[in-house]
């Protein structure tokens, strides 16, 4: 698996396990609601701009949590 295909893997369970529906992620990542309607689907294929944005916000999450 690349790292790539790894690090959307993660994406896809952080959204899972916080029951965050894909247009709810984008907007908290200041992205178009339509960008990441599909990032379940095996056929996304996200620009590196999505995936720093969707890194960025899981980051600042999981110091949010951390820091609770």
């Amino acid at each position: 698996m690349t790292r790539t295909q790894n690090t959307i893997h993660m994406l896809r369970r952080f959204a899972k396990r916080r029951r965050i529906p894909p247009t709810r992620l984008a907007a908290l990542c200041g992205l178009h609601p339509n960008t990441l309607l599909r990032m379940h689907d095996d056929s996304w294929n996200p620009t590196s701009k999505t995936l720093r944005a969707l890194e960025d916000l899981v980051q600042r999450e999981s110091d949010r949590d951390e820091a609770a």
